[in-house]
């Protein structure tokens, strides 16, 4: 079986993002071997190179550094360009006296600064969940009261007992009233109103 070794020198673009696949595909198809098994075997020495295989565009990585005065027992965080070159130390040093400054009230412009840890946070927005509305659309507010029963606030009064599912949306609930469903019961004392809002969530707020 036909062996093909190959090296790739790979330079950051951009962000310090690399599309690897493509990079291995064309050595592959160069090659002439149509199957076969493909190893890869990544080897660097740059902290500021980071190998993102087929990630989405919309990922958003953040660079960071926890950095201390040397002698001190503990870290402060402070966000770093990628890649870190030598010309960018300076303003991230200042940055970090700035940053301790802030935390403790003072800085310590002449002492030397070491790097401790270097850290890439990537986060990726997802799509708002729709949510389901615990309620229904349409409806009278008389459809949802089951009964009433006296209640005690402060004294013993008529109270209203609504189920929570008939609540139509927009609805608005004067007390003393009860909303009691499987997994809970909302008192609604004399003097409040909940209001059903466009997601079925229960809105309270005492009268002004």
């Amino acid at each position: 079986m036909p062996t093909v070794q190959k090296s790739l020198n790979l330079r950051s673009q951009g962000r310090g993002t690399i599309d690897l696949t493509a990079r291995v595909e064309a050595v592959v198809s160069d090659s002439g071997i149509r199957e076969g098994l493909c190893n890869v075997f990544l080897q660097h020495t740059s902290a500021s190179l980071i190998l993102c295989e087929n990630a989405a565009p919309a990922v958003r990585v953040a660079y960071a550094a926890d950095m201390r005065y040397v002698g001190q027992a503990y870290e402060l965080e402070v966000p770093i360009p990628a890649p870190l070159s030598a010309e960018a130390v300076p303003a991230v040093v200042a940055a970090f006296h700035a940053v301790h400054e802030r935390v403790y009230g003072y800085a310590r412009a002449q002492q030397p600064v070491e790097f401790v840890n270097f850290r890439a946070v990537h986060t990726y927005p997802l799509p708002r969940p729709m949510l389901t509305p615990a309620a229904r659309a349409s409806g009278a507010l008389a459809e949802a009261q089951v009964g009433e029963r006296p209640a005690y606030f402060g004294r013993f009064v008529p109270t209203a007992i609504y189920e929570r599912a008939r609540l139509p949306l927009g609805a608005r609930l004067a007390g003393p009233a009860i909303v009691e469903q499987t997994d809970t019961t909302t008192v609604i004392p004399p003097g409040v109103t909940a209001l059903v809002d466009p997601a079925g969530n229960l809105r309270l707020r005492r009268a002004s």
